[in-house]
């Protein structure tokens, strides 16, 4: 089984509503959005453990 591209989900009719292709979609959409998710709060994490760094160097 394949998983359906977004044009083929919004074409499919009405009665394939949330079926086994339509889930497998889904399941691999949130998977991609948690990688993604994932990534951006580590970048995140390191610029502002970067920021911190610099700020307990800068003499006052």
């Amino acid at each position: 089984m394949s998983i359906m591209t977004k044009e083929e989900l919004l074409a499919a009719p009405e009665e394939d509503y949330i079926n086994e292709q339509q889930q497998a979609f889904f399941r691999q959409l949130l998977l991609d959005l948690r990688e993604e998710t994932v990534e951006s709060m580590e970048k995140a994490k390191k610029q502002v453990a970067a920021r911190i760094r610099r700020f307990v160097k800068t003499p006052r």
